[in-house]
């Protein structure tokens, strides 16, 4: 990288940015002209955020929003806040209610075979929520959701600088092994595992240095994160994720 790369102007850039989020939002907008509501899964989190923000820049006004998890869990604040300042409907789901109900009948049984594809994982931290905004009468047909995913891995908030000392397969392992951590997969020493990601790894044929961030979006965003949109199939929704959008990624990539 020359010098001009790490030298770029942050005021210049983020009116680019600005420039291409307008493009991105505007084009999506056009993409689904009878959308009955905008639905957000809105966090705390900028990547959420960036999606309300930019759907009332542009003037968009059906939008209802939706949190959940623990009640008074610091992202559903903020999500309200943030929801509330912008005229926004806001919702939240309690967890602690719907999470029984839906354990009495097999929905989640038939969601995950749906969910599957061979190769993904059903993502299931969503199904509770959008299930109860069903039931509640919040969602209906013609409504699309758009949830917050990839802008923080196109703009590099998941690289690691340990990346740059990979120098072969085996050193990559204790990055990778974040991804696998949840239920302990790793940290008890699943050797099955461990070589299972080697396997893997060694079929991408580049350097060690690149495997981190290519599992990442390979096997990660696109097998886990992005197959979260199953759970708004599954209840007959549409979806778009615009800060996938190539336009946005081009201008990461470089």
């Amino acid at each position: 990288m020359d010098n001009e790369t790490y030298n770029r102007n942050l005021e210049e850039e983020a009116k680019r940015q600005d420039v291409i989020f307008i493009s991105v939002f505007t084009r999506m907008i056009k993409s689904a002209p009878e959308v009955h509501n905008w639905i957000i899964p809105l966090s705390g989190g900028y990547d959420s955020r960036t999606i309300v923000n930019y759907l009332y820049k542009l003037g968009v006004r059906n939008v209802i929003c939706y949190s959940y998890g623990i009640k008074d869990n610091i992202q559903s604040k903020i999500s309200q806040k943030v929801a509330e300042t912008l005229g926004y409907s806001w919702y939240f789901i309690d967890y602690s209610e719907w999470v029984g109900k839906i354990q009495k009948n097999d929905i989640i049984d038939n969601y995950v075979r749906f969910a599957f594809n061979g190769t993904s994982v059903a993502h299931l931290q969503d199904f509770p929520a959008v299930y109860a905004l069903k039931e509640m009468g919040v969602i209906h047909q013609n409504d699309i959701l758009v949830p917050g995913h990839a802008l923080e891995v196109l703009a590099g908030n998941h690289l690691d600088g340990r990346m740059q000392t990979c120098t072969n397969l085996e050193s990559t392992i204790a990055i990778l092994k974040k991804h696998f951590s949840g239920f302990g997969y790793y940290t008890k020493g699943r050797e099955n595992v461990i070589n299972h990601l080697i396997k893997i790894i060694a079929n991408y044929d580049i350097p060690p240095a690149q495997i981190c961030e290519c599992f990442d979006w390979k096997e990660r965003q696109t097998k886990f994160i992005a197959n979260s949109v199953k759970c708004y199939e599954f209840f007959g929704l549409g979806w778009r994720i615009p800060e996938w959008d190539e336009e946005l990624f081009n201008y990461w990539e470089k």
